[in-house]
């Protein structure tokens, strides 16, 4: 007869694992010999938000561009979907809502053109989605502008535009650079409740974000980069418990940024 080693929490562990959406190994990224990131090892699991944090020029951005083949890295691996990049870039973009660091937008268009071109341009149907369109321009008080064009908007309705561009391009994992940023605060926490939802409809999301209130509601792992290089990574508590006990997630956040750990 067979004998099984494995107890009843060992079975449901390996039931929950899977394979991460987004795989970096060893990622070294040089630009004109200065070495802006520096052996990143990064796994982002399906379903969660992950927090990627760090003073500015720590990294972030270019972590980001490399994830959705806008930058290709000097050496090591990355995989989104199991599918390495960018050899695979447009597939993957096709599935990923990219929201940059900028309010980036076609100033010729109007904010709802601007939403409709980037869904075609994923080579989805704009019928397949004009109700959902106006449901999120509704939940954020952006009806009235939605055909003003694009440059007369204020920043902070360029970017609630752009996060809504974001989450109806992509399918499965959304990749948001500073998603808060210049909001007021009814829109920004209309934005962390969308979020919300995404992720508890299946989404997996990658966020960079300096807002306390980004990490404390949404962020389940907390990915600390500094100088090219990840010093730390794990859950709220961890993070939190490792820089700074007994504080609050702030004083963690700021003990991080100014650890010499390497």
């Amino acid at each position: 007869m067979l004998k099984f080693s494995y107890k009843c929490h060992d079975i449901v562990a390996l039931a929950l694992k899977q394979d991460p959406v987004c795989l970096m190994e060893q990622v070294h990224k040089e630009i004109d010999g200065v070495r802006i990131l520096r052996g990143i090892d990064l796994s982002i699991q399906k379903g969660e938000v992950t927090a990627l944090l760090g003073p500015n020029g720590a990294g972030k951005t270019s972590t980001i561009r490399i994830i959705v083949g806008l930058l290709k890295p000097t050496s090591g691996k990355v995989e989104v979907f199991g599918l390495r990049v960018p050899e695979n870039q447009e597939i993957i973009r096709s599935k990923i809502g990219l929201l940059p660091q900028d309010n980036a937008g076609y100033k010729g268009l109007t904010a709802r053109q601007n939403i409709e071109f980037m869904i075609e341009l994923s080579g989805k149907k704009i019928s397949d989605y004009r109700g959902r369109i106006n449901s999120l321009l509704d939940r954020l008080d952006l009806s009235e502008v939605a055909d003003k064009k694009w440059g007369v908007l204020s920043g902070g309705e360029q970017r609630a535009i752009g996060f809504i561009r974001a989450v109806l391009v992509g399918e499965e994992f959304l990749i948001l650079d500073e998603p808060t940023t210049g909001l007021d605060l009814a829109r920004a926490a209309i934005i962390r409740k969308l979020i919300q939802e995404q992720v508890n409809s299946g989404k997996t999301v990658l966020m960079s974000s300096h807002i306390l209130t980004d990490l404390e509601e949404l962020a389940k792992n907390i990915v600390i980069i500094k100088k090219g290089k990840i010093i730390k990574s794990g859950s709220r508590e961890e993070i939190q418990n490792h820089f700074a006990k007994g504080l609050t997630l702030e004083d963690a956040i700021v003990a991080a940024f100014r650890s010499k750990e390497q």
